[in-house]
C-alpha cells in the first residue's frame, strides 16, 4: 500500500490547510510502514515557485523520509479559472492549451538544481504513474517510458529505468482486441 500526500507550499490565501500537518502525516505514514509519495503540485508560477518554496518542499520530503516526489504544474480548468478570478487571486501563467499542465523548463531546471544542492537521492519524477511505479517496482502503467527523452528524469532510479525499459508497447492487434472486448 502506498499513500500520496499533496504538499506544495501554497500561500494561505490559496490553500488554508496546514503544511506542517501534511509533513507530520507523511512522517506518521512512513513510520507505519507505508510507502509515501509527496506531491509537489500544482506548482503555480508566482504562488509557490520561488527558490524558497522549492527548498521548503524538497527539504520537507527529506525530513519526512518520503519514497518519491512527484512534481507537476497547473492544469487550469474553466471552473478553476472562474474560482481564481472570483477570489481575486490573479490568473497565473498557464500552458497555451489549458488542458496541459504548465511547468516551464526553466522551473524544472531550478527544481533539479535545488534538489542537487540539497543532496537528495529521493526519486523525483513528473508523472504520478511514474511515482506509483517506482513504489511498486513495476513499469509505468501509462507507458511514459515509451518517450524517455521527454518523460524520464535523471532522478528516476536506474533500476526503475530498466524495469520500464524492458516493457514493450502493445501491438495494434492487441489494442484492437482489448477495445473490441469493451465494445
Amino acid at each position: 500500500l502506498n499513500v500520496a500526500v499533496s504538499y506544495s507550499e501554497m500561500p494561505a490565501n490559496v490553500e488554508h490547510s496546514s503544511n506542517r500537518g501534511r509533513i507530520e502525516s507523511l512522517r506518521r505514514l512512513k513510520k507505519a510502514g507505508l510507502k509515501t509519495l509527496l506531491f509537489y503540485r500544482p506548482i503555480v508560477i508566482g504562488w509557490n515557485s520561488s527558490d524558497e518554496h522549492i527548498t521548503k518542499v524538497l527539504s520537507a520530503a527529506k525530513e519526512a523520509g518520503v519514497d518519491a516526489i512527484v512534481v507537476g504544474g497547473l492544469r487550469l480548468s474553466d471552473s478553476e479559472r472562474d474560482n481564481i478570478i472570483k477570489h481575486g487571486l490573479g490568473l497565473p501563467p498557464t500552458h497555451p492549451k489549458d488542458f496541459k499542465k504548465f511547468l516551464p523548463q526553466e522551473l524544472v531546471e531550478r527544481i533539479a538544481h535545488i534538489y542537487n544542492d540539497l543532496g537528495l537521492n529521493i526519486p523525483m519524477v513528473r508523472r504520478i504513474s511514474c511515482g506509483r511505479s517506482i513504489l511498486n517496482g513495476a513499469s509505468d502503467y501509462n507507458a511514459h517510458w515509451s518517450e524517455p527523452d521527454k518523460n524520464c528524469w535523471k532522478t528516476c532510479p536506474t533500476a526503475q529505468v530498466r524495469i520500464c525499459g524492458s516493457k514493450a508497447l502493445p501491438s495494434s492487434d492487441e489494442v484492437r482486441f482489448l477495445l473490441d472486448r469493451i465494445d
